[in-house]
């Protein structure tokens, strides 16, 4: 009887941060500034189409989508989250928008 084949062995992955921001697409341009500002390698802009938080529903009310909520992510080392969070409130004030930070294993360190 012969063997099958070796187990392989998983790829090494990498800690890293994820940043996750909820606004209003009229305040993408001022929040992706702020990013790359902070020295983040990138981020991934998507639209939301509807959700609901502590301030009720909320979908797509205007024609254009210039009120929509978009979704902004940027994966990235601990260092730069951290200088990410703390300018935030500059730009994502009192019921603006939503902010949230988890921890990612990635594959490719040098990407983030």
């Amino acid at each position: 009887m012969t063997a099958g084949p070796a187990p392989s062995t998983p790829p090494a992955t990498h800690r890293r941060r994820k940043v996750e921001i909820i606004v209003e697409q009229t305040l993408v341009p001022a929040v992706l500034r702020m990013i790359d500002g902070c020295g983040a390698k990138g981020y991934t802009v998507l639209p939301t189409s509807s959700g609901r938080g502590h301030t009720g529903a909320r979908g797509s009310a205007h024609v254009t989508g210039v009120f929509d909520n978009v979704m902004v992510i940027a994966v990235c080392e601990a260092s730069v989250a951290d200088r990410i969070l703390a300018k935030a409130p500059t730009v994502v004030g009192p019921g603006v928008g939503v902010v949230w930070v988890s921890d990612v294993d990635v594959l490719r360190a040098d990407h983030f």
